[in-house]
């Protein structure tokens, strides 16, 4: 798929220069740099549902349907 996206002419030189050392297009160094942000970011995404029905449940052990109720009562 192709996205066309805007970048400082800073930015684009600089990947003009890693792109002719390591001898490989420059969309192959934005690829590559986009593929380690999102693996880096990977685990955000599930970790703020670890852990919810602890908080919500403030540690007790509680009916799940009950405390569902509760807090639906709060909206």
């Amino acid at each position: 798929m192709r996205i066309l996206i805007d970048l400082p002419e800073a930015t684009v030189e600089k990947l003009t220069t890693i792109s002719t050392r390591r001898r490989v297009p420059r969309a192959a160094v934005v690829r590559e740099a986009l593929d380690q942000f999102l693996r880096s970011h990977e685990s955000d995404t599930n970790d703020d549902a670890f852990g919810s029905w602890k908080r919500a449940n403030k540690g007790k052990v509680a009916d799940g349907l009950a405390l569902q109720r509760a807090m639906r009562d709060e909206w």
